[in-house]
């Protein structure tokens, strides 16, 4: 279901948290960047990502020229993750903004770019350390006591890493 514009004016009177990011990026967003967030969103419960607007409140709509084709970029996010991201495109007259929904991780499983796992970190981003991304493999209980890549329909399952397995 496309996001209204009662919905983004709405968000963006709510202060960032661990569902919630916004970025400026007027005119260009680095994938790589935009890659590790989903994986911190995923991991904290999912969340909204919202491209074209001002991280800092009150929040405006700026317009933002990055990801001109949000197919090929949700196409690029699946590639990479193994995951359906939604990527919304909205035009408005102030501008153009993009919206990423990125789904929860399944319980038991942590997402990772890479072999990489996120988490956010006020505005910025920080590796999971290791008693958090036991906790989360420890969800399923010990007969799942390993995260595997990619959550929903990965085929690939990643034991824990040597320090967490112990």
């Amino acid at each position: 279901m496309p996001t209204s514009v009662a919905q983004l004016q709405q968000w963006l009177l709510e202060p960032e948290g661990q569902r919630l990011e916004f970025k400026e990026a007027k005119q260009h967003y680095h994938f790589e960047k935009l890659l590790k967030y989903c994986v911190a969103l995923a991991n904290e419960g999912g969340g909204i990502m919202v491209l074209g607007v001002t991280d800092k409140r009150p929040r405006r709509i700026v317009g933002t020229q990055a990801f001109e084709d949000p197919g090929r970029t949700e196409a690029g996010l699946h590639q990479r993750l193994g995951h359906r991201i939604p990527v919304e495109e909205m035009r408005l007259p102030e501008g153009r903004v993009l919206i990423v929904h990125v789904p929860p991780r399944l319980s038991g499983t942590a997402w990772n770019v890479d072999g990489s796992y996120f988490k956010r970190a006020g505005d910025d981003l920080a590796p999971l350390v290791d008693h958090e991304l036991r906790a989360m493999c420890a969800e399923g209980g010990p007969a799942l006591l390993r995260c595997h890549a990619g959550g929903l329909g990965a085929r690939v399952h990643r034991p824990l890493p040597r320090t967490l397995g112990t």
